[in-house]
């Protein structure tokens, strides 16, 4: 904790008065889920104070405003949980008790296979769940492996919504027409040829009047979305794989 109580009324003498504050001592300062460019020392960070002991870790889901507009050249991805830890988080959140309940624990361990080992969605599920019967367990797997889990509880408002943010981000009917064609061809990863062939069918690229033209212009949609977080790479060369937390196709359709 801080314990800066502001006397300024205006946002410029509180970003002084933070500053100041910061300067004192070392403070990890982490800023999650930006949508636009924050000119941090505007805000009252000294990240580009040489005498500033402060850190200060950005996350985004779009890589370009990270490296491009904020000007940061320390980017990395962040990854899924790896099972162990998906595990350990579902189970805290669910009340704890996941590993003495013989019962409960292989529907769990299913469930959280689905989550695929991203946070919003393990927790988001465990709380749903927690302190629910067996039968209300093993429908919310079933419904996770069908694609269609619309009865667990904030499962459409916390973690839908977020993909649906990151889509309505996106600027252009193009790459968002090259996003939804991917949600239909199903859960395999896709080959860049395949999608230009499917795009060219679909007139899906604009003002294009070659092959080579489209092709290019495919490679620079995909990059958006890999940028976007929308995208993964794929394990072919010249493939492209959506997340699986994307292929829900009821909520591509209500898009």
């Amino acid at each position: 904790m801080l314990h800066l109580e502001f006397t300024g009324e205006d946002e410029s003498t509180r970003a002084v008065e933070l500053m100041q504050r910061l300067k004192k001592e070392k403070i990890l300062i982490i800023l999650d889920d930006i949508w636009k460019e924050i000119v941090l020392e505007k805000v009252g960070i000294p990240c580009k104070d040489d005498q500033a002991e402060c850190k200060v870790v950005l996350t985004s889901r779009h890589l370009h405003l990270i490296r491009q507009d904020m000007d940061e050249e320390k980017c990395f991805r962040i990854q899924q949980l790896p099972p162990a830890e998906a595990w350990s988080l579902f189970n805290k959140t669910a009340g704890g008790s996941l590993d003495e309940n013989l019962e409960l624990r292989p529907t769990a361990i299913g469930v959280v296979e689905e989550c695929e080992g991203l946070p919003i969605a393990i927790v988001t599920i465990a709380k749903a769940l927690k302190g629910k019967n067996v039968a209300v367990w093993k429908n919310a797997l079933e419904e996770l492996r069908t694609s269609a889990p619309t009865n667990i509880q904030g499962v459409e408002e916390k973690v839908y919504s977020c993909l649906e943010l990151s889509y309505n981000h996106l600027e252009g009917d193009e790459v968002k027409s090259l996003f939804l064609l991917c949600g239909f061809l199903g859960d395999a990863a896709i080959s860049m040829d395949n999608l230009l062939n499917y795009g060219l069918g679909l007139d899906l690229f604009r003002h294009v009047d070659s092959v080579e033209k489209a092709r290019n212009k495919l490679i620079s949609l995909v990059e958006i979305l890999k940028n976007s977080s929308l995208f993964l790479s794929g394990c072919m060369i010249l493939s492209v794989r959506l997340p699986e937390q994307l292929h829900r196709k009821h909520l591509i359709r209500s898009w």
